[in-house]
């Protein structure tokens, strides 16, 4: 297996331009985002170029400080400079060739030996509830409930945050997880 992660980064971008610049990448290719701010972790989905919640509403970008958008393609990474908005960092991860559409981004690629898709558990149950736009709500005693934009998730089902790592060989012949990528949340 051949594979290469270009890995394409970028400084002093804010985070609503590498929003627009990932969106041109990617399209109408269905995207999710996990957003960090001081007072919470909220996940987004990407729509037209725009962050919207559970009821379409547009998510404001004001305190977001990390924000992660991800589809079966690529995954943008955004983090904020608290200090100093020149240092910003945007980085976009992709098997994919968009050296065109990134020309002012520094491109890393690298050859894999070798990728191990992996799944994680998102805390909580599906409720059976839905609401319009197309999220379903999750729920467990713990945290209560979370809100995330897949349609299909029914009462009693679980929902993954699926990712692939990047296994590369090292100059001493080990092979270690060099990346991984977030891809897509799924029930199961």
């Amino acid at each position: 297996m051949t594979t290469k992660l270009n890995t394409y980064s970028q400084k002093g971008i804010s985070f609503c331009e590498a929003l627009k610049i990932f969106a041109s990448m990617v399209g109408q290719s269905r995207s999710v985002a996990i957003l960090y701010s001081p007072k919470s972790c909220q996940i987004a989905f990407f729509k037209e170029g725009n962050l919207q919640d559970d009821l379409g509403n547009t998510v404001s970008l004001e305190p977001v400080f990390e924000g992660r958008v991800f589809n079966m393609i690529s995954e943008l990474r955004w983090l904020r400079d608290p200090s100093n908005s020149q240092n910003h960092r945007t980085t976009i991860l992709t098997e994919q060739n968009f050296s065109n559409e990134l020309e002012k981004f520094d491109c890393l690629s690298t050859l894999v030996v070798d990728t191990i898709d992996q799944k994680y558990l998102v805390w909580g149950e599906g409720t059976g509830k839905k609401t319009i736009d197309g999220w379903s709500e999750l729920a467990t005693a713990r945290i209560g409930s979370l809100l995330i934009p897949l349609n299909n998730v029914g009462n009693n089902q679980r929902v993954s945050l699926n990712s692939r790592e990047y296994l590369v060989e090292e100059d001493h012949g080990n092979v270690i997880v060099f990346d991984e990528r977030l891809i897509k949340l799924e029930e199961f």
